[in-house]
């Protein structure tokens, strides 16, 4: 991670789970949207370098799947919460409407 920035959530064992590098923005040490079939899919790339137990690395990731789930539930949860990610925040305008007078 960047120099200067310290976990806003770590696991059991010290390694961190998130990051907030601006009021605005967090980032994760995990991919939230990552399933078993994206595994797969990935597998089947042509060229791709694979571990030599991808086959129990696979199966393991389908059993814990369920689980792993809620857990991820339960961080994003948490994160949002105690980020304040989904306070209403005003925004500055994108670009300012002036209308133009007509003559006539």
């Amino acid at each position: 991670m960047t120099a200067g920035m310290a976990p806003v959530a770590v696991d059991e064992r010290g390694g961190w789970i998130a990051v907030r590098p601006h009021e605005l923005a967090y980032g994760l040490a995990f991919r939230p949207e990552l399933k078993p079939g994206m595994i797969e899919d990935m597998i089947m790339e042509e060229h791709r370098p694979l571990p030599r137990d991808i086959g129990q690395l696979l199966a393991t990731a389908r059993e814990e799947w369920q689980e792993s789930q809620r857990t991820t539930e339960r961080v994003l949860a948490a994160l949002v919460a105690a980020l304040t990610l989904m306070q209403e925040r005003c925004k500055m305008p994108v670009f300012a409407l002036n209308p133009a007078k007509r003559e006539g």
